[in-house]
């Protein structure tokens, strides 16, 4: 009796083992190849605008005059940039506040106010960075974020950087499945990452600023199924 139990089981195991490998091999069989490439592309493309993010702050014991002083410096700049030829569409007010701190000489503490003032301004000609900070801190500006750099045709370079990295990882995947005897059949998953490089320059004063080139790349992953 205990020998016909010990039977049935291991005929129970047996059958239940042969099913899993039977469905795994099945599901091998069934499933198609498939080629993963990473493909690439990158454009170079010059800086062409600039972006100049620059203030003025003053400051002062009489809070009209230290508007007033503020106002003063901000229409000059802005004149000037006017003899620039500097468009006034391509100048923008990006922050403006008032605030107080003290001033402590000899145990006496003095308040002072503060005006702040700062504006975005681009350029389209790359080549008046360096005329245009001269001109503001000639003229009192005295408060400067940073020069950047970009592109006026990013949005276009992106593109054609994207069909570089296509093409690159069509024809990866072309010469491998060639080499293995086999063609390429549809498309079975893709994605892409953009990797644009930023450019950003400091300032001193009369230094010749160079805008430089900026490269775009793109890489794609396609997997492809192969037939």
């Amino acid at each position: 009796m205990k020998m016909k139990k010990y039977v049935i089981f291991s005929a129970l195991i047996l059958t239940f083992l042969l099913t899993i490998t039977s469905a795994g091999f099945s599901q091998s069989a069934n499933s198609v190849p498939v080629i993963s490439v990473n493909g690439t592309g990158s454009v170079i493309l010059a800086s062409d605008v600039a972006i100049i993010d620059i203030g003025v702050r003053t400051e002062g014991t009489d809070i009209n005059q230290v508007l007033d002083e503020n106002t003063a410096i901000v229409k000059k700049f802005k004149a000037a940039l006017k003899e620039l030829n500097v468009a006034d569409e391509d100048v923008r007010s990006t922050a403006y506040s008032m605030y107080t701190s003290t001033n402590q000489v000899d145990q006496q503490t003095t308040m002072m106010y503060n005006v702040y003032y700062d504006f975005e301004v681009t350029l389209r000609d790359t080549e008046l960075v360096s005329a245009v900070l001269d001109s503001a801190f000639e003229n009192g500006m005295n408060q400067l974020t940073g020069v950047y750099f970009q592109p006026s045709q990013r949005s276009e370079a992106l593109q054609a950087a994207r069909d570089l990295a296509i093409a690159d990882a069509q024809q990866q995947a072309a010469e491998i499945a060639t080499k293995l005897g086999r063609e390429l059949g549809g498309i079975k998953s893709f994605s892409v990452r953009d990797y644009p490089l930023e450019n950003e320059s400091s300032y001193a004063k009369s230094a010749p600023i160079s805008a430089g080139d900026q490269t775009v790349s793109v890489t794609v992953i396609i997997e492809f199924e192969i037939k």
